[in-house]
């Protein structure tokens, strides 16, 4: 499965080499923590999970050396929002 997911998430950010491998992992492992924290079950079998994570290993792959707070975190935050709230009805922890 996480080889599986790591081919994801590569094809995802359209990265075709395996340089960054270990810094997608981690971001992916920090993913999941983020949204154990807000509630989320961990859940690889709905595709909705998978794309909360996906977003979220995106977002700060893009942006790892950017500090600011700019419109499109805010853009990221609200549509994340809606992911988690609607995993968190999926996962039954409302």
């Amino acid at each position: 499965m996480e080889k599986e997911m790591l081919e994801e998430l590569k094809l995802f950010l359209r990265v075709d080499f395996e340089d960054f491998d270990t810094e997608i992992n981690e971001f992916q492992k920090s993913a999941e923590e983020y949204l154990t924290n807000a509630g989320v079950t961990k859940n690889y079998d709905s595709s909705l999970y998978k794309q909360a994570i996906k977003v979220l290993v995106a977002y700060w792959f893009e942006r790892k050396f950017n500090v600011n707070i700019d419109k499109s975190s805010k853009v990221m935050s609200w549509s994340l929002e809606g992911i988690i709230a609607q995993l968190r009805g999926i996962s039954g922890n409302i």
